[in-house]
């Protein structure tokens, strides 16, 4: 099996690096997680020495891919636990490593060990050109190792994100160098570093981390442990997969087709409509596309249902703000109110620029609104939101596969070759279903869109009564239908609702106008045709909108003059007012 090799200069006593035992510990934790899923295998060494390095660079000749070190160094020299290693002596042991595809020499000015590993036939090295400081130092190793692990990054983009990552640390600017075998900048007195990555064939650039082994015809089959891991996933929170489980603990066999039916019944309708292209054998989806085999076409559709998820609890969290403040004002008789926190992350999500064509980071979005609720004292809507929160920002296996999902959601459909495609699948399938894991809660809520309601008021019974018009948003094998709902209180008109399926008093959160029906404004759009907020155009005074199970059509464009959708506006300019205290325009 292909091997990195990982070997730290850390001290024994109190002269130890606690930055140096911080990278060495994030570095090891982020390929780790590829490593158990055996695409690779580490040897890690803490305390490097010229033997241990001398024995087991013979051991793994033939395996090793990435020869990494940090610590300290100079222009010839690398200071090992015992003593400083010659760089031309390390230099030929690497060289008898058919394998070895890069060198990382992540310490103090080992810019002029360059050339003499590019000599020995080394394809790609990293090393700097000046000292560099502790911190960035760490930075750049822990970046680069998540871009090449979690983003399946190539060689030159895991370079430049930790690059990005390292010049947070440092005032100066790090003057990032990729070039062909050219000497690298001298040893300078600058206390920024400068790193370069320094190859002989420019095809090394695009080098990835492996993935799994190849896999035997018919190893792997699709959905199979996606259905698995959301049987498990969604059983607390619907009764009908609860029972199905509680049947197979006791000896009764479930088929994956029965429990497919279930898991798409429980979810609400964006997501498990995109779970149902994902899962669906039969012909007639769009584009006469199908997803159950691994490939590009599957990669992109896997990518893209879990855009819909974390879209739709961004959404969420965004309305959730909203009727905080609403409630807060109302408490106090209409006074404006002044959040606490930064809002600049969600004023940049209103109104960005036409022209990004890259995919938002809604993750940052998602960070950004759970402080803003929590630091205002708001409450949730989604309860079960409070208690898994902070994995969104703590470094856990749900925030590494959002990483690689976010790589996904941002690649074009069918730019992957069909032999790395396939590869993909397997690891993109498993990482949906760790986010999947934690979401499961969000099989307790149902969506709704309300399109008109009636006022039921007769001289006797007295009590008024309200019959919406309203399409459940539930998975349906045929179509969605329109249905009375007959109810003592009313909810608001032409919005997409969001309620709980069970327990409680009636209660929903309206999620207008960042996620709507056009067929609630539009009476010739088809029935229920949602569309997700994308941004507001301040050029053309616009708002534009994604249609969520067609993302490839073209947006749909509102404009303030569109009199069936002109509660759209009013209510985008009442949210600003809100949050901001000024009109959408002047954000």
């Amino acid at each position: 099996m292909q091997k990195i090799f990982l070997a730290y200069a850390n001290a024994r006593d109190e002269q130890r690096l606690p930055t140096l035992h911080s990278e060495e510990e994030q570095v090891y934790r982020v390929l780790a997680r590829r490593e158990a899923e055996r695409h690779f295998s580490l040897h890690r060494d803490t305390y490097a020495t010229i033997p241990r390095i001398a024995e087991y660079l013979c051991l793994y000749q033939d395996q090793i891919i990435i020869f990494h070190y940090s610590g300290h160094a100079d222009t010839d020299v690398l200071l090992l636990a015992d003593e400083a290693a010659n760089a031309a002596g390390i230099a030929g042991l690497l060289a008898r490593c058919p394998q070895l595809k890069l060198v990382v020499l992540n310490g103090c000015s080992t810019g002029e060990q360059v050339n003499q590993l590019l000599q020995a036939g080394l394809p790609a090295v990293i090393a700097t050109s000046a000292p560099v400081g502790d911190h960035a130092a760490a930075q750049f190793a822990i970046t680069f190792y998540q871009s090449l692990a979690e983003r399946q990054a190539s060689l030159k983009e895991a370079f430049e994100d930790a690059i990005a990552a390292a010049q947070v640390h440092t005032e100066q600017p790090l003057l990032e160098k990729v070039e062909r075998a050219g000497r690298p900048a001298a040893h300078n007195n600058s206390s920024a570093g400068s790193w370069g990555l320094y190859y002989r064939d420019e095809h090394i650039l695009s080098w990835k981390l492996p993935l799994a082994t190849q896999l035997a015809a018919g190893e792997y089959t699709p959905n199979q442990r996606l259905i698995e891991q959301l049987t498990e996933a969604l059983a607390p929170y619907d009764a009908d997969i609860r029972r199905m489980k509680d049947q197979e603990e006791l000896g009764v066999e479930r088929s994956l087709g029965e429990k497919k039916k279930a898991i798409l019944r429980c979810l609400p309708h964006p997501i498990s409509q995109q779970l149902r292209k994902l899962m669906s054998k039969e012909k007639g989806l769009e584009d006469h596309v199908f997803y159950d085999k691994p490939g590009s076409d599957r990669l992109w559709q896997i990518g893209h249902t879990y855009a819909t998820m974390v879209e739709l609890l961004a959404f969420i969290l965004l309305a959730d703000l909203w009727r905080g403040v609403e409630q807060r004002q109302q408490a106090s008789t209409g006074q404006s109110l002044e959040l606490k926190g930064e809002l600049s992350n969600l004023q940049e999500f209103l109104v960005r620029p036409a022209g990004g064509e890259n995919p938002y980071d809604y993750i940052s979005l998602i960070r950004n609104l759970r402080l803003l609720i929590e630091e205002n004292g708001f409450s949730f809507f989604m309860e079960e939101f409070k208690g898994i929160s902070r994995i969104f920002n703590e470094e856990t296996p749900f925030a590494a596969a959002c990483r690689f999902l976010e790589v996904l959601r941002r690649r074009k459909k069918g730019s992957y070759e069909q032999e790395e495609a396939v590869q993909l699948c397997v690891m993109a399938e498993d990482k949906l279903a760790v986010v999947f894991s934690e979401l499961g809660f969000l099989a307790a809520y149902s969506l709704l869109s309300v399109r008109d309601i009636y006022v039921l008021k007769f001289r006797y019974p007295v009590d008024v009564m309200f019959n919406h018009r309203v399409i459940r948003l539930d998975q349906e094998f045929f179509e969605l239908e329109e249905v009375p709902e007959v109810l003592n209180a009313f909810m608001d008109t032409s919005s997409v609702l969001l309620q709980r399926k069970q327990g409680g008093e009636f209660s929903y959160l309206s999620l207008s106008p960042f996620v709507i029906d056009e067929s609630a404004f539009d009476r010739k759009a088809e029935l229920a045709k949602l569309l997700f907020f994308e941004r507001y155009e301040k050029s053309s005074d616009m708002q534009r909108y994604r249609h969520v199970y067609k993302p490839t059509d073209a947006p749909v464009m509102i404009s303030s003059d569109q009199k069936h959708f002109k509660p759209l506006r009013v209510q985008f300019e009442a949210f600003s007012r809100s949050l901001f205290h000024q009109n959408l325009k002047n954000l």
